[in-house]
């Protein structure tokens, strides 16, 4: 957010690095840090902690364990070109059995639920938090259109795909019915309606939904129009660590390997007529961006909403 990314602008000026070791009168007079040194710093933290965490356990996914560390480093050893490095560290954070959302889990709306065995890290919410008892000041308020109670259905706020990429996702692709077409039709709201006055009236009309309206996210606990927004926010699932591997892989010479890996889960679990024809490391690394704007749609929205 505040410098270009690490490749050729190592030197460039960061962010401040300020640690409990920054002594007291450097915090009045302390320079960004180079990206190389922020970069650094993010490192020795991680290599740090990825020893440490060997073994341990946690009650819910929003506390760290050894997978989320890996994770975290798999992320930042992709940003610096590190890239066998970057695949090694998504395959360990595998290691604890998760596993993207399959055809059958995506014939409904999800992305609520930090139980599901896609999800490495996750904000984990519950009725008592404070961004819930708000009422709208929450992710399902924002992103979800099947809640009954936030800034999207409410006041027709809906978050929208761009039009252009929704019609670059083939038809057989079933991400393709994340979002509503032009005819407000997608696999994911039809035959969904919500009683008003004793009729029942289809989910599109009673929230007036446009076209490219987002329906991925379903409301908290999977039920039409529930009022309290309690659903957890993703921050970390399987599908990336996955693509991470695939680019990681192509972009150390290793297209062949990359492209298995890619092929392997689009067609096991999005697209089953999938086919990669890319022929080269950066031509791999533009269907993983691809890939990665339309499987994590949603981490481009969390910036802009948060």
């Amino acid at each position: 957010m505040f410098q270009r990314s690490y490749i050729g602008n190592e030197n460039a000026p960061g962010v401040v690095i300020q640690t409990e070791n920054t002594p007291e009168e450097l915090m009045y007079n302390n320079p960004r840090a180079s990206v190389k040194e922020v970069f650094e710093l993010i490192m020795s933290d991680l290599n740090t902690a990825i020893p440490l965490l060997a073994g341990t356990s946690r009650s819910d996914k929003s506390q760290i364990n050894q997978d989320v560390a890996y994770g975290l480093r798999a992320r930042a050893n992709l940003v610096m070109g590190n890239w066998q490095a970057a695949a090694d560290d998504a395959l360990s954070a595998l290691s604890g059995g998760y596993t993207p959302y399959t055809l059958e889990d995506l014939t409904e709306p999800q992305f609520y639920d930090s139980g599901d065995k896609s999800w490495i890290f996750a904000n984990v919410i519950n009725e008592t938090n404070d961004v819930v008892a708000s009422g709208i000041l929450n992710w399902p308020s924002h992103l979800s259109s099947f809640t009954g109670n936030g800034y999207s259905t409410l006041v027709g706020q809906f978050r929208a795909i761009n039009q252009n990429l929704w019609a670059q996702i083939p038809d057989t692709d079933i991400r393709k019915g994340w979002w509503i077409d032009e005819n407000l039709k997608s696999p994911l709201t039809e035959g969904k309606t919500i009683d008003y006055k004793g009729k029942p009236y289809p989910v599109e009309d009673y929230y007036g939904y446009f076209p490219y309206t987002n329906v991925k996210f379903g409301a908290s606990k999977g039920i039409i129009n529930n009022a309290v927004n309690a659903s957890d926010w993703a921050v970390m699932r399987a599908e990336e660590m996955i693509l991470i591997q695939a680019e990681a892989l192509g972009m150390a010479g290793r297209v062949a390997e990359g492209k298995q890996i890619l092929e392997n889960f689009i067609q096991t679990y999005r697209d089953p007529s999938y086919k990669c024809t890319a022929g080269s490391s950066t031509e791999l690394q533009d269907e993983v961006w691809f890939q990665r704007r339309v499987e994590l749609w949603e981490k481009v929205l969390r910036c802009l909403t948060f």
